[in-house]
């Protein structure tokens, strides 16, 4: 297992290509970095990096991990900015994809949802109600990120089953998947709430055969009362989120 300080520094390295190059990149002393870098090879027993002519670069059988450390580094950075904003008063809730434990927040459900395989008007799959992961993998895929919380789903289905896939393009928005997929640019798997209510003209959902649940959360200051404001914004958003469920399960 890896520390966050750990996953900062590797990743550091992996960026600038040098130990002086990451001891700039975090403000610190490059024996410092070069110990750390040492010493989790040696505690995971992964080389991680192959040193040539002072440049650092990633070993074959590290490059998978560094995929892994960039999405870890990601959701920290991510959370740290959730965090800030909502300790300096910018912010009372922020609604996210995934729970964790933080001694700084509490997490409360929004709703469960699903995910869909979204194809653009006219495909020669839009007349059909639902579509498996194996038929899915026969076409090219948009914005499937093993990394993200929904990517991930698709990426284990994926794996369980030991099907191959191409992603021919990644995209980080809902809304870009959308209007790749509407361009004819390949096909995607998106979550119901991005394309409730028709939202996304110019596209068809289908139902994915494997299941695919997931759970939404408000992230809240512990300890801090809600204003009235925001209880009722989160009162809505749950009831909305929950009919946008109720109707995705009559799609047919």
């Amino acid at each position: 297992m890896m520390t966050l300080r750990q996953v900062e520094v590797v990743r550091a390295v992996m960026v600038t290509g040098t130990i002086e190059g990451a001891a700039k990149l975090l403000n610190v002393s490059a024996p410092g970095i070069s110990r750390l870098v040492k010493y989790t090879e040696k505690s995971l027993g992964i080389r991680f990096f192959q040193r040539q002519n002072g440049r650092y670069s990633p070993t074959p059988e590290a490059r998978s991990i560094f995929e892994q450390i960039n999405g870890v580094y990601k959701k920290v950075d991510d959370l740290t900015a959730i965090i800030s904003k909502i300790e300096l008063g910018k912010g009372e809730c922020v609604t996210m994809n995934y729970r964790l434990d933080h001694s700084a927040l509490d997490f409360a459900p929004l709703a469960a949802g699903e995910l869909f395989c979204v194809v653009p008007e006219g495909h020669e799959l839009a007349e059909r109600a639902e579509i498996s992961a194996a038929e899915m993998t026969r076409y090219p895929l948009i914005g499937i990120d093993p990394n993200d919380p929904y990517g991930r789903i698709m990426a284990a289905i994926f794996a369980r089953h030991k099907l191959a896939y191409d992603i021919t393009i990644k995209a980080r928005f809902g809304t870009t998947v959308c209007a790749l997929v509407k361009a004819g640019l390949g096909i995607a798997i998106i979550d119901q709430f991005t394309v409730a209510h028709g939202g996304m003209p110019g596209i068809k959902l289908l139902r994915i055969v494997e299941p695919t649940p997931f759970d939404t959360f408000v992230a809240m200051k512990r300890g801090a009362p809600l204003s009235q404001h925001v209880e009722y914004f989160i009162e809505c958003l749950r009831a909305e989120m929950r009919a946008v469920g109720v109707a995705a399960k009559k799609l047919t």
